[in-house]
């Protein structure tokens, strides 16, 4: 299988908002991106996710758990080998 590159055009307030979830990650960690999102971010965010570019670890968690109620953002794996990132495949 040939590798290929993979474009996703992004808006302005999108590349911000991928770029500090990217600038929280670690792979060490089991956090990233766990900021409360206002209204505007979340719409951003929901668009991120449709283009397959970050994910919420939180899902399937309780809503009436503190811990998980506004999320925690994570580049995909995909952001992750296209920016070279450390991490588990």
């Amino acid at each position: 299988m040939k590798n290929q590159d993979v474009k996703i055009e992004v808006t302005h307030d999108e590349f911000i908002m991928l770029s500090l979830i990217i600038s929280a990650y670690s792979s060490e960690s089991t956090t990233c991106y766990t900021d409360r999102l206002t209204t505007p971010q979340k719409e951003v965010v929901k668009n991120l996710v449709s283009k397959g570019l970050v994910y919420d670890s939180y899902v399937g968690f309780g809503k009436d758990d503190d811990d998980c109620k506004f999320g925690n953002w994570f580049p995909s794996s995909s952001v992750i080998k296209a920016l070279g990132l450390p991490g588990n495949f």
